[in-house]
């Protein structure tokens, strides 16, 4: 495989991980934010939240996880996606974990409540693991502001110095 393949493929896999991880997080944000109080029963019985707590949880986790979903569409926001989507992913697998520990028999909140809703698990904590890789990826394969062109940053200099 020559240099320019590789490049490419690194390109197409960060811009898959990229569609794929912002999917997911717009969509599960989107359910909880329909559904706040479905969540905040969720929520409690990870019982890991002070009860005085639970209601601004739930009615911020939700739009932070769908604001790193369109960070992770937007190129200039696409590493701080990543990087919200990845501390998402560690404090969602260390709440499942210690749930785990404890023993409760818990459905995880991911992706809505009742009945359908997926039973925390081990199956839980290999996606969170997947999310975390993902947005590792990401964001290690996605240009910081330090990588843009020197275009970008002369004629931002140009427009700050004529001010």
């Amino acid at each position: 495989m020559t240099i320019e393949h590789h490049g490419a493929a690194k390109r197409a896999l960060t811009a898959l991980l990229c569609a794929g991880l912002a999917a997911v997080f717009v969509y599960a944000g989107a359910l909880k934010i329909l559904d706040p109080r479905g969540f905040v029963n969720d929520l409690r019985n990870y019982r890991l939240f002070p009860w005085w707590s639970l209601n601004a949880v739930a009615l911020l986790v939700p739009w932070w996880e769908v604001l790193a979903g369109v960070a992770l569409f937007t190129p200039r926001w696409r590493r701080a996606g990543a990087m919200m989507t990845g501390l998402m992913g560690v404090s969602f697998f260390l709440s499942v974990s210690q749930a785990l520990l404890r023993g409760l028999d818990i459905h995880c909140g991911c992706f809505g409540h009742g009945e359908k809703a997926a039973q925390a698990g081990l199956k839980t904590l290999a996606i969170d693991v997947a999310v975390v890789a993902a947005s590792w990826y990401v964001w290690r394969h996605s240009p910081a502001a330090a990588q843009r062109p020197a275009a970008f940053d002369e004629s931002a200099a140009a427009a700050l110095n004529s001010a």
